[in-house]
């Protein structure tokens, strides 16, 4: 069993996947993970899609440097220390989350749980070990042509029940 970077304190509650050296870019595919958090299985799954469809965007904080900027990414700055509508559409990351989610759901039906009632509460991307390839250019020469995977984590838990007080 994989070891995950947050204790799970409720084995009978939370469902939990990983994958290894996914070949997806590391920063589009930590981009992807940080819009994910807290949000339900069902809604991760087709905000990705919308994702694929170029009806939604992915913001972009951390590695924004040449990113283009998109209307679609202007409802992600409410309440936002950063102000900025950069915005990406990853398809190949959003192809693998969506296959994570995919074990999330089938993992969450084995133990008998309704994949709305699971909240994504750990979404981890880290990087993997880089992968060297060399390409053969003109007149003799050879340049790098490396990749960077990664390696991808995700913990749902299912939304504890609020009580209204009965003053």
């Amino acid at each position: 069993m994989h070891k995950y970077s947050i204790p799970i304190e409720d084995p009978a509650n939370t469902v939990h996947t990983n994958a290894k050296s996914l070949r997806v870019k590391f920063k589009n595919a930590r981009e992807v993970s940080a819009q994910l958090k807290k949000l339900t299985l069902t809604r991760a799954a087709s905000f990705l899609k919308n994702v694929i469809n170029r009806k939604d965007c992915i913001k972009v904080t951390r590695y924004a440097k040449k990113c283009g900027r998109t209307a679609q990414a202007k409802k992600y700055e409410k309440g936002s220390s950063r102000a900025d509508s950069r915005g990406k559409w990853p398809v190949k990351p959003c192809q693998a989350f969506i296959g994570l989610i995919s074990n999330l759901v089938t993992e969450a039906e084995k133990k008998g749980i309704e994949p709305d009632d699971l909240v994504i509460v750990h979404c981890q991307v880290n990087k993997a070990p880089q992968i060297y390839g060399r390409i053969q250019r003109a007149y003799g020469r050879v340049n790098p042509y490396n990749t960077k995977p990664c390696h991808v984590e995700i913990v749902a838990m299912r939304k504890p029940l609020v009580v209204a007080d009965a003053d």
